[in-house]
């Protein structure tokens, strides 16, 4: 007698995301990686899922969303023009913020131009205005 085992679903790649090693086998036993795209990070879902002897797939599909960071701290002192703009309260991966003093005879301390990273945080600290 011969046992026909019971193949699992085809699984699709996550938007903004890749399956791992571009192909996935649908036996059972078998394991299948995703991940996100640079620019995204895991919102939800699972990165390996296992085809099981039922037919079905452990785990939930992985959702990949933007990364982003929360607005600079607000300073009255400092004008802060970033670029892409945009319309929103969080800012995109690889937003970059030009800061500089709003008032005659101050300068600038730290650095000019911050950078919402790949990980979600912005480069340099906290920048403020001091007196020539």
């Amino acid at each position: 007698m011969i046992i026909k085992s019971i193949l699992c679903p085809v699984l699709t790649k996550p938007e903004h995301g890749y399956l791992v090693h571009d192909y996935c086998s649908r036996e059972n036993g078998s394991f299948c990686g995703f991940g996100c795209f640079p620019g995204y990070r895991i919102s939800s879902g699972d990165t390996f899922r296992e085809c099981q002897d039922d037919g079905t797939w452990t785990g939930e599909s992985l959702i990949c969303a933007e990364t982003q960071c929360s607005p600079l701290k607000i300073n009255p002192d400092i004008i802060q023009d970033c670029s892409p703009k945009q319309n929103t309260t969080n800012y995109i991966f690889g937003t970059k913020c030009r800061a500089r003093c709003n008032k005659t005879g101050y300068r600038l301390a730290g650095l000019h131009i911050r950078e919402c990273l790949i990980v979600g945080i912005w480069s340099g600290y906290e920048q403020f205005c001091i007196g020539k």
